[in-house]
């Protein structure tokens, strides 16, 4: 991991996991352990922070001074993975890598933090999201928090009514053995004797059972999840749909009810002290970046400033005094209902 001490002397931390994708089978896992998501051999020797982790207070002024540690994603599963057997010397070990992450980083300070937020973005998030209890717990007396970006994928069919980007995640699930890589989520803790534990591995499974506040960050037309799950109409999408027709952008209408279907079918989507930030941007993880951290808004909150208001507010206010909602695409150009996604990728 990389580490930035606070400016002063304080006891308030923010986590950043890295995101990237996931691996599948072997052969995909051992090919990604050649590389930057799956060895250090190559890792800069220091990294500068952005977003929420930026040691500018121009650009961060709620977190810059808080100690920032940068957590390297190896595992390929969402620091989930947990197996005994290895391959081709290879393993598949991403909870016991995070568990050993915060022993050093408590020998560092972490331990008697007062204020700890844990965040990440796309696979980082997905993480944040299924280990956030984990980590509540192991820091009970501390003021907590969880702040996924892009990180909330929809279980959707593509655009054939295919189901193969779910199958293969429930494959690679028990592949990498996940259900003995997150024995304090509580989705799993509820599901592992009368459903299938191994979904607790997708967002909204976890999401639906979390007892740690939680302020989501992410758009409803994510580009990963366009691309990658949905899988249609991708020849418009490029520059915030400028190039949809109107068939085109009933579809992508759809996709995000869909999505917050998903999402507000939820007892956390209401529970006090929580929040969210849902944009119609075409972007993915542009919010842990300088730029999109400082410029995407809702109604007039720029998401910094919203992210800011949750994390200072009293963990009794309701959801809904933090919560920001999308708009829908237009008809008419320019389709993009929300002007401050211009220039957001």
């Amino acid at each position: 991991f990389y580490y930035s001490p606070a400016s002063s002397h304080n006891s308030s931390w923010v986590i950043f996991l890295e995101g990237g994708g996931y691996c599948i089978d072997e052969e995909e896992c051992f090919a990604r352990s050649k590389k930057d998501l799956g060895s250090s051999s190559k890792w800069e020797s220091v990294r500068s922070g952005t977003g929420i982790l930026s040691a500018d207070p121009k650009i961060n002024p709620t977190f810059h001074g808080f100690h920032r540690v940068f957590v390297k994603y190896c595992d390929g599963y969402f620091y989930t993975s947990n197996r005994d057997q290895k391959y081709k010397g290879l393993y598949l070990r991403g909870y016991r890598n995070l568990k050993v992450v915060l022993q050093t980083l408590d020998a560092m300070g972490l331990r008697s933090a007062k204020e700890l937020v844990l965040s990440g973005c796309s696979a980082g998030a997905l993480s944040t999201i299924i280990h956030t209890d984990y980590i509540k717990n192991r820091y009970p007396h501390t003021k907590y928090g969880a702040v996924p970006i892009s990180g909330f994928f929809p279980i959707h069919a593509d655009y054939t009514g295919s189901t193969d980007f779910l199958k293969a995640l429930m494959f690679a699930s028990k592949f990498h053995n996940v259900t003995g890589g997150m024995p304090a989520n509580n989705c799993f803790l509820t599901r592992q004797k009368t459903h299938t534990p191994s979904l607790c591995a997708f967002s909204n499974f976890s999401y639906a059972y979390l007892d740690s506040p939680i302020f989501v960050i992410n758009s409803v037309l994510d580009r990963y999840s366009l691309d990658n799950i949905w899988k249609g109409d991708s020849s418009c999408l490029p520059h915030q749909f400028s190039n949809c027709n109107q068939n085109q952008i009933s579809d992508l209408n759809e996709w995000g009810i869909d999505f917050m279907h998903e999402i507000t079918n939820t007892a956390t989507w209401v529970k006090k002290g929580n929040g969210a930030f849902l944009s119609t941007c075409l972007e993915h993880c542009a919010v842990s970046n300088d730029v999109g951290f400082n410029q995407i808004s809702i109604n007039g909150t720029i998401v910094s400033v919203a992210l800011t208001k949750w994390w200072q507010s009293n963990s009794t206010d309701s959801a809904k005094s933090h919560t920001y909602t999308p708009c829908y695409l237009r008809n008419s150009d320019p389709h993009q209902c929300n002007p401050t996604c211009k220039g957001i990728y």
